[in-house]
């Protein structure tokens, strides 16, 4: 593969390969919205406090570093994580009961709770 210019996301004085700039903005468009995502999340929910004052929905860090297969071949990342604390009927958090909707009866709510 012919080098081209030098990445920022490379180490100092590498050239990357076009496959490899084309891995670097991929990883980054990934985070970029990972992060955008995040924040919209955190925004909606940002005035739930709990009876002591305390937020509700947090950030909470980063996840392991993952594999993600992209078209130019596969990247490593690692997702920002969130610690929501709310409540549905107390039992299924409110969040992956608004990414299912309604779940299935066949899935008992315990499974759903991870």
């Amino acid at each position: 593969m012919r080098n081209v210019v030098q990445n920022e996301g490379l180490k100092e004085g590498t050239r990357a390969t076009l496959d490899e700039l084309a891995r670097e903005g991929a990883r980054r468009m990934i985070e970029a919205a990972l992060e955008v995502e995040v924040e919209d999340y955190l925004a909606r929910f940002r005035g739930d406090r709990d009876g002591d004052g305390r937020a509700l929905v947090v950030r909470n860090g980063r996840g392991k570093e993952r594999s993600v297969t992209v078209g130019g071949g596969t990247v490593k990342l690692r997702a920002p994580r969130v610690n929501d604390k709310r409540e549905v009927d107390g039992a299924v958090p409110a969040s992956l009961e608004e990414r299912l909707g309604a779940a299935p009866a066949a899935v008992p709510a315990r499974a759903l709770d991870g």
